[in-house]
């Protein structure tokens, strides 16, 4: 994993992206190299962004995995279910 900040061209017409941050050496975001494989788990959702990391990554990982507190995404991604499981996603939901 390799952490870095993103050149953005104009970063105060991007939401949330916060370049004035006191902390200046603070990564924005990660790069993965490698194949490492992903496994279930029992996770549990706290917030939206998280949240649909942790169902994207439940999705490609291997097993059942059980995401508890979804409904933190599906508030913000709409029909985020359908259209996982329209690429191949098996989403069950309980």
């Amino acid at each position: 994993i390799e952490y870095f900040s993103p050149h953005v061209p104009n970063p105060h017409k991007i939401y949330q992206f916060n370049s004035l941050d006191e902390e200046k050496k603070r990564c924005q975001a990660i790069r993965i190299y490698g194949k490492t494989s992903l496994h279930n788990g029992v996770l549990h959702v706290s917030d939206l962004r998280a949240g649909a990391s942790l169902l994207l990554a439940s999705a490609i990982a291997q097993g059942e995995s059980i995401v508890r507190g979804a409904s933190v995404i599906d508030r913000g991604y709409e029909t985020i279910d359908k259209k996982l499981k329209a690429v191949g996603a098996f989403i069950k939901k309980v």
